[in-house]
């Protein structure tokens, strides 16, 4: 909050929506990484490329968002609306999967 208050949040509505966009990347990038490791470490085979892969992917996809946060305007915007989209759309995946087992 220090580090938003300190660099240019002149409105409530920056602070707000990049905490809930920056909470939100932090589950999908546990989720990446958590959900990943118990597939990865069922397989001998794919221990440590598999556990490479999803941390990559993890860190790659919150370099993005950051990116995106830092370079302002539309990027800005569209920063905001990934994670949650994102995490939206795994929530209507699981859920469609979910139905589909039953």
């Amino acid at each position: 909050i220090c580090y938003l208050i300190q660099n240019g949040a002149a409105h409530f509505s920056f602070i707000f929506f990049r905490g809930i966009g920056t909470g939100a990347m932090h589950v999908i990038c546990g989720a990446i990484v958590g959900g990943g490791l118990a597939y990865v470490w069922r397989r001998t085979w794919l221990k440590i490329a598999g556990t490479c892969g999803l941390l990559g992917a993890a860190i790659t996809f919150h370099a993005i968002y950051n990116l995106l946060i830092a370079y302002g305007g539309t990027a800005q915007y569209i920063a905001y609306l990934l994670p949650v989209g994102i995490l939206a759309a795994g929530k209507l995946i699981a859920r469609y999967l979910k139905a589909e087992e039953s």
